[in-house]
């Protein structure tokens, strides 16, 4: 497989996840799920 170095930029660092970031992008897709607001009451009620 061919390793991708990550992209520097200011402070960003753009790279591929691992498993260690599957609890933290788990948190954002549900925070960003509860801006939508028709999603709101599935997403409260199904958080998985």
């Amino acid at each position: 497989m061919n390793e991708k170095k990550p992209i520097y930029s200011s402070n960003l660092a753009i790279r591929n996840a691992v498993v260690d970031d599957v609890d933290t992008l788990r948190d954002v897709f549900r925070r960003a799920s509860l801006t939508i607001e028709g999603d709101r009451d599935l997403i409260t009620i199904h958080p998985e």
